[in-house]
């Protein structure tokens, strides 16, 4: 196994790594620095690129998707979930000589998933040369891929699946002293076995894996790469980006709800992934189109028609209101946004603001250090305030009443809840006077949830079980840790009883609920503390994120984090 590993890399080698320096003069610091695959960067000039064809329009009327024999005769696609497999097999027509990839950008909850499934077993029953299929997702949706084919394939006529995880990982992996010297000496200690991909059609693994074993992963020659979630490959410099894009894969697919998540530099990046050179260098790109576009003075209208014209061949974009139309409403309730502060809340809250102050002064400036701790503590006042004194009871947390109150409606109506937040003391303190006034013993998944079910419960494992309970039932997600990816429908009221710094990240997390399958209106509660005396941090982190969502309705327009400094501005002045 080891010497067939060498044999290989170096043939990779051949082809990804021709411009390597080959002093033999390294120094000891160099000789132990890590090695990446080389790729081209396109950042100031476009060093690398794939010609498409020049017709790559699709009739949606006149192309019909070609349905896998695997699929279950009892599973029936909805109709843009039919058009988006023809236009998948459309594109695919193309590759790779006059294309090399998409962007499957459907908001989120429209069954992504499913259709690139239908897609790929198609592929697998019918291709004349037929090639292994690499999928990339973050490590918390491991699990729901697998449980999508089971629930839609008939697994005898799917493809094989390889989890490339867990256990599974650690079997296929060459031990790092068993690595040949030579390529440890050029920064390469992780490795795969020669026949680690066995017989298997399609594997499934992370970013961090494909990062970490990039090279393994180059010497296969993929038919099909998914990067699921795509957003994690949205940095240019980042080294899971550019292991992406140095996969050879005929056809590539990023698949994202959120394209543009900060700025139309997501965008360029997942373009260099399935298209490269075809928006310019980063640079030039810039020039051309993010800062005319983005321009804070006056949008260029024909700069972004132009970007628009050009992207549209290779990206396929609905979102709820335009194909869901048997979705329930989604509901925004207001009458949460002004519960009145505590006695209590506004003590610490006004110490808090002297101690900056007092300190400023001292400083004769306002540290950016001492401004972030000062709207943290007003944040954690505003959603727990007795984290801070041992004073106060229930009564002295508005939020904590208002939130009694809201259960006992929803649980009258035998509905199920979602509560986001990611501060890991106000989740344990939520789990358990929820249970001292409900006896619900509540699941909370956040990051140190098992992600992989080798370990215990998985994270789609806990949600199942929440969603398998009948009747009333409460579960604490991490807005950042599963605020994407994963389903609960079953659930048809979101709390965010803290805020998340993006909207476009706190529209993923609402979306766990509302999304296919949903049969209730889906209810979204933003409990904001308030004062008549002065505009609390919620009120103006509210008042932030609004504008900010304002301005995201085109696709792109990213809306990007809150800016400290901009929040600190405005809650200081």
């Amino acid at each position: 196994d080891i010497y067939a590993a060498k044999d290989r890399l170096k043939q990779m080698k051949a082809k990804y790594d021709k411009e390597i320096n080959n002093n033999t003069q390294t120094d000891e610091k160099e000789k132990n620095k890590s090695s990446v695959l080389i790729i081209k960067s396109n950042i100031d000039t476009v060093d690398y690129g794939k010609e498409r064809a020049l017709a790559l329009s699709f009739d949606a009327a006149s192309n019909y998707p070609k349905l896998p024999k695997s699929l279950r005769d009892d599973v029936q696609l909805k109709d843009h979930q039919l058009v988006g497999v023809a236009w998948l097999q459309h594109l695919q027509n193309f590759a790779p000589t006059n294309l090399n990839g998409c962007l499957l950008a459907d908001d989120m909850g429209l069954g992504k998933t499913l259709q690139l499934l239908t897609f790929i077993g198609h592929y697998l029953e019918t291709s004349d040369y037929q090639k292994p299929i690499l999928i990339i997702a973050p490590v918390s949706l491991l699990d729901n891929w697998v449980a999508e084919i089971e629930r839609f394939f008939d697994i005898d006529l799917f493809g094989s699946v390889l989890k490339l995880y867990g256990s599974q990982l650690a079997d296929n992996k060459v031990r790092k002293a068993d690595v040949p010297l030579a390529l440890r000496e050029r920064g390469v200690s992780n490795l795969l076995k020669s026949n680690w991909r066995n017989k298997a059609n399609i594997v499934l693994t992370t970013y961090e894996t494909l990062r970490d074993l990039e090279f393994s992963f180059a010497v296969e020659d993929w038919g099909i790469m998914i990067c699921d979630e795509a957003q994690k490959i949205k940095t240019p410099s980042a080294l899971v980006t550019q292991a992406a894009k140095a996969q050879k894969a005929d056809f590539k697919i990023a698949c994202t709800g959120t394209p543009v998540e900060n700025s139309l530099t997501d965008l360029w990046c997942l373009f260099d992934f399935i298209q490269p050179s075809l928006l310019g260098a980063l640079n030039e790109f810039g020039r051309n189109y993010r800062r005319p576009i983005e321009s804070a003075n006056k949008e260029d209208v024909d700069s972004l028609a132009h970007l628009k014209i050009l992207i549209e061949p290779q990206i396929l974009r609905r979102t709820k209101q335009q194909v869901a139309k048997d979705l329930p409403p989604k509901i925004e309730v207001t009458t949460c946004k002004q519960l009145p502060m505590s006695a209590l809340q506004k003590n610490l809250y006004q110490n808090i603001v002297q101690e900056f102050k007092e300190k400023s002064a001292l400083d004769g400036e306002k540290n950016s250090a001492i401004i972030l701790t000062l709207l943290h503590k007003m944040r954690s006042i505003c959603a727990h305030p007795l984290a801070f004194s041992s004073d106060g009871d229930i009564k002295s947390s508005p939020k904590i009443v208002w939130l009694f109150d809201t259960l006992n409606i929803i649980r009258e109506k035998n509905d199920k809840v979602i509560i986001f937040t990611e501060f890991r003391d106000i989740q344990s303190f939520l789990q358990r006077v929820i249970y001292q006034e409900f006896g619900l013993h509540v699941i909370t998944i956040n990051g140190d949830t098992n992600a992989n079910s080798e370990k215990g419960a998985s994270r789609q494992q806990l949600i199942n079980i929440f969603q398998d309970t009948a009747g009333f039932n409460v579960i604490i997600l991490s807005t950042t840790a599963v605020g994407f990816g994963v389903n609960v429908q079953s659930a048809n009221h979101v709390i965010h009883f803290t805020r998340c710094w993006n909207p476009a990240k706190e529209d993923q997390a609402s979306d766990r609920a509302y999304r296919i399958g949903q049969k209730k209106d889906v209810y979204v509660y933003y409990p904001t503390i308030y004062s008549p005396d002065f505009d609390t941090f919620e009120v103006k982190l509210d008042r932030l994120l609004n504008s900010k969502r304002s301005l995201a309705n085109d696709m792109l327009n990213g809306t990007g984090e809150i800016s400290i400094q901009e929040l600190a501005r405005d809650i200081l002045n």
